[in-house]
């Protein structure tokens, strides 16, 4: 996958394409993509999608509002507690929370093998919730390249729209 999002991602699609990108034959290689297709993470178009040339400072401040419904979003460096980018929180907030969601992200490391084994967590998507079990505040782990980045959104995350998918692609682009 993330060879395929570190492409230009004009590329027609072909057995050729797919043996390329998976390193398998003709019909697991087409299997392969049919699984991602049918997964959603993965879809075809018949028009490219190309990214805009753009920088990963020009780009934050378009595509974070729109991840929540509130418009309040921090990307945060989960290894070092520092913000990348903002939007709806002030600088000291994002700097807490970045700092916070540091100290959450080597808290779940620490308890990844109990988490998963012993209580049957797999997801590593941390949150704050109202009496009702609606997140109020989440902490959403993005794992590019070798770096974990969080994403800390106030209110209903939207991880199906274009944003998202801009905001993963420049993030490859920059730290892939």
């Amino acid at each position: 996958m993330l060879a395929l999002l570190k492409s230009e991602g004009d590329q027609a699609f072909s057995v050729d394409f797919a043996k390329k990108y998976t390193g398998l034959e003709h019909d697991r290689a087409l299997e392969f993509f049919r699984t991602l297709e049918s997964g959603g993470f993965i879809c075809g178009a018949s028009v490219p999608y190309r990214q805009a040339d753009t920088t990963i400072d020009i780009l934050l401040p378009q595509v974070l509002p729109e991840l929540s419904d509130r418009r309040q979003v921090i990307l945060a460096d989960a290894g070092r507690g520092f913000f990348l980018g903002l939007s709806g929180f002030s600088e000291s907030q994002a700097e807490e929370l970045a700092a916070f969601s540091s100290g959450l992200t080597a808290l779940y490391d620490r308890r990844q093998t109990f988490l998963s084994d012993e209580v049957l967590l797999e997801d590593s998507a941390l949150a704050f919730v109202d009496p009702a079990g609606h997140s109020q505040l989440g902490f959403w782990p993005l794992h590019i390249g070798s770096n974990t980045l969080t994403l800390i959104i106030r209110g209903i995350p939207d991880f199906n729209g274009a944003a998202f998918r801009r905001l993963v692609w420049g993030l490859i682009q920059r730290y892939g």
